[in-house]
């Protein structure tokens, strides 16, 4: 049987401060946060492609990110 994930989005109004309070922009400029597993791992969106990618926010790179989706909708598929 598969897991399912938890994903908390964050709010449209948070989504910039939140990701500047993370410091995205130094550790992993290529991803833009939109949401959490409300521990440590961040979801995220891929700049360059649009596709959705999971990061610990601890040890956050590109190099830690695993793919998930290439589209927001197959992302929310698979929870």
């Amino acid at each position: 049987m598969e897991m399912k994930k938890y994903v908390m989005l964050w709010p449209l109004t948070n989504l910039f401060k939140n990701n500047e309070e993370y410091e995205v922009h130094i550790y992993a400029p290529e991803f833009f946060i939109f949401g959490s597993d409300g521990g440590g791992t961040a979801y995220a969106i891929e700049k360059e492609t649009g596709n959705i990618f999971e990061i610990p926010f601890i040890g956050m790179s590109k190099e830690e990110a695993i793919f998930l989706a290439k589209t927001f909708h197959e992302f929310l598929q698979s929870l």
